[in-house]
C-alpha cells in the first residue's frame, strides 16, 4: 500500500510540472495583447521588431488550440530588405516579400507575396515572442519566438 502511495505522488507531481511546462509555452491572449500595449508601434518600430529569425511555437483557432504539430519546423526570417525566407526542416522552401501595413484596431498586418498563411492577421509583439492574430475573424492564431 505504501509502494501505491509513493507512486501515486510521483505520478500527480510529474502531472502538475508538465502543466506547469505547457503554461509557460503557451502565452494567454490578454497577456500578449496588454504586453504588446504597453508601447506605441508604428510601421517602422514594428518592422525593426520583426527583422531576424523566428521558429513557431504553436497556433489556435477560433474553435480552440490546435494540436498540430506539422508547423514546429517551421522558421520565419525576415531580412532587413524586405524579403523573408520560410524555412521547413532546415530547407528554404519559399522566399516572399514582406511590408508592414495598416491593419485594424490601431494595429499592424503583414502584406506577404506570395503569402505565408501563418503571418496573416494582427500582429502583437511583447519581449521574444509575434503573434499573428486572425482568430478575431474566425482564423488561426500563429505564435512565434525570436530565435537566438
Amino acid at each position: 500500500m505504501r509502494d501505491q502511495a509513493v507512486i501515486l505522488v510521483l505520478v500527480l507531481a510529474n502531472a502538475f510540472v508538465a502543466c506547469n511546462e505547457d503554461e509557460d509555452l503557451f502565452m494567454k491572449e490578454a497577456d500578449m495583447w496588454n504586453c504588446h500595449h504597453e508601447k506605441t508601434w508604428d510601421e517602422s518600430s514594428t518592422t525593426a521588431a520583426l527583422v531576424g529569425v523566428w521558429d513557431w511555437e504553436y497556433g489556435g483557432c477560433y474553435e480552440g488550440p490546435s494540436d498540430d504539430k506539422k508547423f514546429k519546423r517551421l522558421t520565419i526570417e525576415f531580412k532587413s530588405d524586405n524579403t523573408l525566407q520560410v524555412i521547413e526542416d532546415g530547407k528554404i522552401t519559399q522566399t516572399s516579400n514582406w511590408e508592414v501595413v495598416d491593419g485594424d484596431a490601431d494595429l499592424y498586418a503583414l502584406d506577404v507575396d506570395p503569402r505565408v498563411n501563418q503571418l496573416y492577421g494582427r500582429i502583437l509583439l511583447c519581449g521574444d515572442r509575434v503573434e499573428f492574430n486572425a482568430s478575431y475573424r474566425d482564423g488561426c492564431d500563429d505564435y512565434f519566438k525570436r530565435k537566438k
